[in-house]
């Protein structure tokens, strides 16, 4: 697996786990102590994702940091941020 794949492999399982949690971007900027537009460049594999950020959400989630690493083949959820659809910047489901 390379890198790319794995930041991918990341980046889907915030998405669903926020999904199912009804967890917001601005919820996971909070809990990770950064700025909300780094969690959209790194959910949308625009930057990657750091140690230190994967410990942090693997205990928002309470969850293992490593669960964040498998490829769970889980429905991928639809993000629209902040749209008309979503005003309260929540996840959509397919």
């Amino acid at each position: 697996m390379d890198d790319n794949t794995l930041q991918r492999t990341v980046s889907l399982n915030v998405r669903n786990l926020a999904y199912r949690s009804g967890i917001s971007q601005r919820d996971l900027a909070q809990a990770l102590n950064v700025e909300e537009t780094k969690i959209s460049r790194r959910l949308r594999n625009r930057n990657p994702w750091q140690l230190k950020e994967l410990t942090a959400l693997a205990n928002y989630f309470n969850i293992e940091p490593w669960e964040l690493l498998v490829n769970r083949e889980m429905p991928r959820p639809t993000l629209s941020w902040g749209s008309a659809h979503s005003p309260s910047g929540r996840f959509t489901g397919n």
